[in-house]
């Protein structure tokens, strides 16, 4: 309870200072739709604490084969081009109209996880349960779309909260479980989860 006391202060503060996610140079983006699939939630019993802290921000967008759909978003930055730069961004759900996302779809209680990938060992990132999102089809380009949505994300280490404001565009793809990266949602090992 102590942490709570700590981060809904600073709900307020933080509300009006959205961190803006948008193109720019150095920075990719994937949007993979991922048939047969569901999201895994295998826990982290029995890891050291590095490797639970590593778990923990990937909890939530390793896929594995399934009966539905899923949609894998992946945001990553090397803009600054200096070690421990590296920033990432990754929202995971099930998509309920899959046949429909070409001409736009929100995506709802999807995981967000957001950080410095060199310091994911430390618990540094931020992440929510209940994120969503608007995929919504780009006017005169084949296959892209634009992503949005506001999310509201807990950052434990830090004792804040942050709301982000998301806007990007990506080239929509469809693969299968077994054709994804650690990075895509695939299987890997720990520090894969968070590079490309």
């Amino acid at each position: 309870m102590k942490s709570l006391t700590w981060i809904v202060p600073l709900t307020i503060l933080l509300a009006s200072c959205p961190a803006h996610t948008g193109a720019t140079e150095g920075e990719s983006y994937e949007c993979i739709v991922v048939d047969d699939a569901e999201i895994s939630v295998a826990t982290s019993h029995g890891l050291s604490e590095l490797e639970r802290n590593i778990s923990t921000a990937n909890f939530g967008h390793r896929i594995q084969p399934g009966s539905g759909a899923v949609l894998s978003l992946r945001v990553f930055s090397d803009k600054d081009g200096f070690s421990d730069s590296q920033y990432f961004t990754k929202i995971t759900g099930h998509l309920e109209d899959v046949e429909n996302i070409k001409d736009g779809v929100r995506l709802h209680g999807a995981k967000f996880s957001s950080g410095w990938s060199g310091f994911i060992y430390k618990a540094d990132f931020w992440m929510s349960d209940n994120a969503s999102v608007s995929i919504d089809p780009l006017q005169g380009e084949r296959d892209v779309v634009e992503v949005s949505g506001l999310i509201d994300a807990v950052n434990y280490y830090r004792k804040e909260e942050k709301r982000f404001d998301l806007n990007f565009t990506c080239k929509l793809s469809r693969r299968t479980v077994g054709e994804l990266s650690p990075w895509q949602g695939g299987d890997g090992n720990g520090w894969e989860y968070f590079y490309p």
